[in-house]
Parts: structure tokens; sequence; C-alpha cells
């Protein structure tokens, strides 16, 4: 749309709920309260491009919530990058995870850069446009392969109870999904770069549009995965524990296959916590996604869903790796061998970036 006078985004009025129009031209908005270009894609033109001016905006953007947010965004990044690199124990740890490190110090950099300079914004800025690009790139590939490999991991330990039991799940198609998924985020990326670098709204929103409509998509299939592999894998997780609890009956407390079965049964929990907030995560995000397609008040306010939704992901983050850590321990305390144990330490994240850790008594090689 051309910006002429006073601008109305429906369902709010003119200028918005935080300003009135004077003159059928231009917004006065209320103190606190001020007018900005970003996201604003709705626009044929930036105003700043050409003669026009930002008079006519509505009046919903309010930079000290934006500090707040993206404050609060740069300590739990902080935070989140030091709750990740403390499950390191290894060189092989540090590989597995490198990804998810990286994703949480542009995190970090990104906040730190709309904090010195709120002006900086995604789609306008190409810097800041980069970095929180490439983060979401990274944190989306690194969490969806440590997912899958969460479940293949999950699979193979299912699969060491030679009791005639097979899992449904399909390790070999969930790797070819997941290459397609991850060409997905690589598209993401490019369009999102592409837009800080072309000062033409018309086109920057083709661009943003169609990123959000491969990444709701994206996040649908990560709907589905959130709620049907943890399913499947705690259906087989029962059956085997019901199987095992007829075939070692006499068996000695203390034996191997004891410890096996009381290390499935504690990642029950774990996995029902994982598929019931990673879905939510995931709904939420393809619900602000979506409506930001077809809604222009709605993309508009998306400059908010922006620090928002990093700081839910490294909230969840550290959330989950307490969960999973507990859920080590258990297994750990449950042992009466400990000479036996052998640490799995992997990762899961909720294509957001999460990273936890398991330990697991089950042998070594189903973690490979």
């Amino acid at each position: 749309m051309a910006l002429e006078g006073c601008l109305e985004l429906k369902p709010g009025p003119l200028c918005g709920f935080k300003g009135i129009c004077v003159g059928g031209a231009v917004c006065v908005c209320d103190e606190g309260w001020s007018q900005s270009t970003e996201f604003a894609l709705y626009l044929d033109e930036d105003p700043r491009a050409g003669n026009n001016s930002l008079s006519g905006l509505v009046c919903d953007t309010n930079n000290t919530i934006l500090l707040i947010l993206y404050g609060i965004g740069a300590f739990m990044s902080a935070v989140a990058f030091v709750f990740v690199a403390s499950q390191i124990k290894k060189k092989s740890s540090l590989k597995r995870l490198a990804p998810h490190l990286t994703s949480y110090f542009l995190f970090f950099v990104y906040t730190i850069i709309r904090v010195t300079d709120i002006e900086k914004k995604i789609g306008q800025d190409s810097s800041s446009t980069f970095v929180w690009a490439l983060m979401m790139f990274l944190s989306n590939v690194a969490s969806l392969i440590f997912y899958n490999k969460y479940i293949a991991y999950q699979v193979a330990s299912t699969r060491k109870f030679d009791f005639g039991h097979k899992s449904k799940i399909r390790v070999d198609l969930l790797v070819q999904v997941q290459n397609i998924v991850v060409l997905f985020d690589f598209v993401m990326l490019a369009l999102v770069v592409a837009s800080g670098y072309i000062e033409s709204f018309k086109i920057d929103r083709t661009l943003w549009k169609t990123y959000m409509f491969i990444y709701s998509v994206r996040n649908m299939y990560c709907m589905f995965a959130d709620i049907y592999y943890p399913s499947i894998l705690i259906e087989d997780i029962k059956k085997l524990v019901e199987i095992a609890g007829s075939t070692l009956n006499g068996v000695t407390k203390d034996s191997r296959q004891n410890r096996m079965v009381t290390s499935l049964r504690n990642n029950l929990r774990p996995l029902k916590y994982i598929s019931s907030i990673t879905f939510s995560y995931n709904t939420t995000s393809v619900w602000f996604n979506l409506n930001a397609l077809y809604w222009d008040m709605w993309l508009n306010a998306y400059k908010y869903y922006v620090p928002m939704m990093m700081i839910l992901h490294a909230v969840m983050s550290i959330a989950m790796g307490i969960l999973m850590s507990k859920s080590r321990f258990r297994s750990s305390k449950n042992s009466s061998n400990k000479s036996s144990n052998e640490d799995v330490a992997g990762s899961y994240s909720a294509k957001g970036g999460m990273s936890i850790t398991f330990n697991s008594t089950i042998a070594q090689s189903t973690a490979s």
C-alpha cells in the first residue's frame, strides 16, 4: 500500500492504539510511543528512500520495551551459552555442541547490537540482519540434526533387547527428511540475508513472506515430529518393559538387563515432557508466522516477536537441560555397578536451538 495520510491497520484505528490522526495526514503518538519502519513491509516503498515521511505510520513502537526485551535476551543467551558449554566433557561433545554454542554466541552478539543501537533493524541493516539470519540457520539445523540423532539413539537403544519387538520408526527415512528440511533452512537464510541489502519494501515483502511461509511449513513438520516420534518411542519402551518384566523373572537385581530396563523407564518422563514442550513452542512459532502472512497489523508487531521467541528459546533450552540432567542422575543412582556405566553424551533441541544432555547405561555403540 502507498503511504498517503494517516495509516490504518485493521482492526486498529487510524495511527494505531497509541496515537491520534491530526489533519488526516499526521499521526501524533502518545508519550513513550513512536513510529518505525521495522517490518512495515505492507508499504510499497521505504518512506526513508524518497520524499515521503514517517508522519503517517501507526504508533506501535515502544523502544523502552524493545530495549528491555533485548536486554533480557542478552542475559539469557549468555546463560544458555555457559550452560551448554558446561556440558562439554570431551572433544566429541565439543564437536556436537559447537553449532549450538555458535548460535548462542550470535544470539548474544545480535542482542548487544540492538541494545547499543535499537535502529539496527532486521531487514534494513545488513550487519544485524546477517547475524540474526546466521544465528537462526545454525540453531535450526543443529537442533534438527541433534533431535534426529536423539530419536535414532533411542530406537537403537530399544533394539538392544532381543525380544522380537521392532520399532515402527524408520531412521533412514528420518535422515532423508532431515536433508530436505536443511535445504529449506538454507533457502530461508538466503531470503533473510538478501532483505538486509535490498532497499525496496516491495521486494522485501516478497522475501519475508516467503520466509514466513517456509518457516511455518517447516515447523508444522516439527510439530508432527514432536508428537509422532516420542509417542512411538514411548510405546516401544512400554512394550519392552512389559516383555522384560516377564522375561527377567529370577534375574538378580544388579544385572545388566535390569539396569537397561531401569534406564528405559527413566526415559519415559523426559520423552513426554519433550513432546509437549517442543510441540507448544513450534505451535506458537507457526501461529505467529502464519498470522504475519496475511495480517498487516500482526506483521508490524513482528519486531516484538523476534526477541520474545529468542528469550523463550533460551529458557526452554536450560529448562530441558535440567530435566534431562535429573533423568541422568536417576539412571546413575539406580545403577548398582558404577564401573559398568557408559556415559553417552547427546544433544536435543525444539527446532529453535535448545541443547540438553542425557546419560544412559546402554551400550555406547548405539550413540554413534
